[in-house]
C-alpha cells in the first residue's frame, strides 16, 4: 500500500490544464467552473448581498435542513427528524464532521478504496 501511495503523481493544476483543454466537460475543481454563472443565480446573489449578511447557523439553514429532510424521508421511506439532518459547504466537510463525532482520539479507521 505505502508504495501505491507513494507512486501517486498528481498535481490538481496539471489535471484541471489538462480538462480545460476538453470542450464537452463541466469543471467542479479548484472553483472554477467550465459554464457563467446563470442569470438568475447572479441576481440572486446581488439580493442576498442588500439583505441580511453573516454566518449561517451552524447545522445548515432550518429551510434547507427541511427540505434535505422530507426529500429523504420520502423517498427513501426514512421517519428522521430535524435533529438528524446537517449541511455541510461540501463533501469533505461532511466527512471531517462525521469522522470527528464517531473517531476517538486512538481510534483507528479502516477505508476501503
Amino acid at each position: 500500500m505505502r508504495e501505491r501511495i507513494e507512486n501517486i503523481n498528481l498535481s490538481i493544476r496539471k489535471i484541471s490544464e489538462k480538462a480545460a483543454k476538453i470542450d464537452d466537460i463541466v469543471r467542479f475543481d479548484i472553483g472554477q467552473p467550465s459554464f457563467d454563472t446563470p442569470k438568475h443565480v447572479k441576481e440572486a446573489t446581488k439580493q442576498g448581498l442588500k439583505e441580511k449578511q453573516g454566518y449561517s447557523p451552524m447545522l445548515g439553514l432550518d429551510e434547507m435542513r427541511e427540505a434535505v429532510l422530507n426529500e429523504e424521508n420520502q423517498k427513501k421511506g426514512f421517519d428522521l427528524g430535524l435533529e438528524n439532518v446537517m449541511v455541510t459547504t461540501g463533501g469533505m466537510g461532511a466527512l471531517f464532521a462525521i469522522f470527528s463525532a464517531r473517531l476517538g482520539e486512538k481510534d483507528k479507521a479502516l477505508f476501503n478504496d
